[in-house]
Order: structure tokens, then sequence, then C-alpha cells
């Protein structure tokens, strides 16, 4: 019972990564359309698509992605700590990925959006956890 607690607590989370990602990416690359191509006219992705790739198409790279993560961050006892690693492990995973991955936005910037995107989806999915410990710890 209690392996299949944490196998439902960790795709629950993988959820809550991927609902992150999906809304970041989006937002983000209106952001960089609008910076390259002077218009977001020509946009036609939705956040739903990113949720998509993330949680369905990318689930052979991205669920073990997020279990190495979660391991690896579980070895810091600071919150502080989580976070502040979160957002920089995000940030330094965007920009080893670079251009490669889905992303509607495909131009010059794309690095710097992939960086941008990860370390904000990171850094939201550690401030959750946090928010949600200090309300299990009450």
């Amino acid at each position: 019972m209690a392996l299949l607690v944490k196998i439902i607590t960790y795709l629950l989370r993988f959820i809550l990564v991927g609902i992150f990602y999906a809304l970041y990416s989006y937002l983000f690359d209106l952001l960089f359309f609008r910076l390259d191509y002077g218009s977001i006219s020509e946009y036609k992705a939705s956040p739903l698509e990113y949720l998509i790739f993330f949680c369905v198409a990318y689930i052979f790279l991205s669920l073990p992605g997020f279990v190495f993560y979660d391991l690896l961050i579980n070895g810091f006892d600071n919150k502080k700590n989580r976070i502040i690693f979160g957002f920089v492990f995000g940030l330094f995973l965007g920009f080893f990925i670079n251009r490669a991955g889905y992303s509607y936005y495909i131009g010059d910037l794309r690095g710097i959006k992939s960086g941008i995107t990860l370390a904000m989806t990171l850094l939201s999915f550690e401030l959750i956890r946090d928010i949600i410990s200090k309300k299990d710890n009450n």
C-alpha cells in the first residue's frame, strides 16, 4: 500500500510539473515570439499542446528525469536551498536542452526561452511543495 501511495504521489507531482511547464512554455513562447517577430498574431499553440507533449510524447524522457530530479532534491534538508537548487537546475537543464524539444517558438532566443521556462517550472514546483509541506506539518 505504501508503494502505491508513493507511485500516485510521484504521478501527481509529475502532472503538476507538466502543468507548470505548459503554462510557462506558452507564456514565454508568446513573449519571445513577440520579441522576434513583432507580433503574436501568427502564434497558434496552446498550453494544452505543451502539456500533452510533456506528459505524453516525452514521457520516456520527462518522467525518469523528474524522478531523478526528485531523488536529487530530496537530499537537501534546507527548503531555501531546495528552491534555489530547483531554479538553478532548471536553468542549466534548459540551456543544455537549448533548441531541442517541442516549442512553437523557434527563433534565435529559443535556448534562453528553454532555460527560463524550466527554471520557472522547477521554482514553482518547489514553492508549491514547500507550501504543501507546511500545511501537512500543521
